[in-house]
């Protein structure tokens, strides 16, 4: 279960014109320094004690890539002792045990892993992974290092929202340095998560097996519900819930809700395996209705449980179903 004060965080040091590295990724002009008179001072215990309350780090490759940089550099490792969670799909080196490599459904692993086992998340670039905290709707605050310099291009703080992200000024402070800190709070953030638990119905709370990746949900369901018999539980527009035979899943919009497909992952599209009395004429009522199988779909197969009558076919959004006969069940191992 999701902590209820946990907090995700987006922090990140930027120009003024609000890029946080140049093209090339470089990000020599960090070192840039000011002198303001009336700026408060940075205090190195205050600092200690501050980043002793992040409880862990979240990251893009690059961002990684070139915190090894300035530790190769002997500049020193920033995170410290934190788990340090990098979002990537490549081959990195791993330095020190805290790191931990993770690809796939960036809102899932927020809201499912770092949520329950951390209080103080903080995510630090790039803008790529800050762009998608807060188009998903996972960040709660922003902080915003502002140094005294404008560099022209580069790569931006934030990276394809797609729509505007209302906020609230929460603090400002500028220090001596020339550095100016916002902090904003992501409006409606805790209302909109309240409103959507309380519109989402009780048969909601099923541990649904499987999620089936559709172009258009509503018109998924109408062919599940003509051609497999389902029955909508819930409909959510771009989210639907489903059953067949008791058997719960659901529908979702990936363009509409920030999720990953298989085909984009590099993975092969979801097989579902449902069971029944009639295999034969599961599967033909699924083809009179648009879906495809080879010519003898049903065959007896050999199992650890004994014979098990089972056949496939794919229906019109590409994912594969197996359907076999229920009687096996029985003598299945526990």
């Amino acid at each position: 279960m999701t902590r209820t004060d946990s907090r995700v965080t987006i922090h990140m040091a930027a120009s003024l014109d609000g890029f946080i590295a140049r093209k090339d990724g470089s990000v020599d002009w960090l070192e840039t320094s000011d002198e303001f008179v009336g700026g408060a001072t940075m205090d190195p215990e205050f600092v200690v004690a501050f980043l002793k309350t992040i409880d862990c780090y979240v990251m893009g490759s690059r961002t990684y890539e070139t915190a090894l940089g300035f530790e190769a550099k002997g500049m020193g490792w920033a995170y410290g002792d934190k788990p340090t969670f990098v979002l990537t799909h490549r081959d990195l080196p791993r330095t020190r045990d805290t790191v931990e490599f993770h690809s796939g459904d960036l809102a899932q692993f927020v809201n499912e892993r770092l949520r329950p086992r951390f209080r103080n998340i903080w995510c630090v670039g790039g803008g790529v992974v800050s762009g998608e905290c807060l188009r998903l709707g996972l960040a709660d605050e922003v902080r915003y290092s502002i140094l005294p310099i404008v560099i022209g291009d580069g790569i931006p703080f934030f990276e394809k929202l797609g729509r505007d992200i209302a906020l609230h000024l929460a603090e400002v402070k500028a220090y001596q340095s020339g550095i100016v800190d916002l902090r904003y709070e992501v409006r409606g953030r805790a209302a909109a998560t309240a409103a959507a638990e309380s519109a989402m119905p009780d048969t909601a709370q099923l541990q649904l097996s499987v999620m089936l990746a559709v172009p258009s949900a509503p018109q998924a369901s109408a062919w599940y519900c003509r051609a497999l018999g389902a029955e909508e539980l819930w409909n959510l527009g771009s989210v639907i819930g489903l059953t067949i035979a008791g058997a719960p899943f659901f529908l979702g919009e990936p363009a509409s809700n920030g999720w990953d497909t298989p085909e984009r992952l590099g993975m092969p599209s979801a097989r579902v395996e449902i069971f029944c009395d009639n295999p034969d004429a599961f599967i033909a009522g699924a083809v009179a209705a648009g879906a495809t199988a080879k010519a003898d779909p049903v065959r007896v197969h050999a199992m650890p449980w004994g014979p098990h009558r089972q056949g496939s076919f794919t229906d019109p959004f590409g994912h594969r179903w197996l359907v076999g006969d229920r009687s096996p069940l029985s003598r299945h191992p526990a």
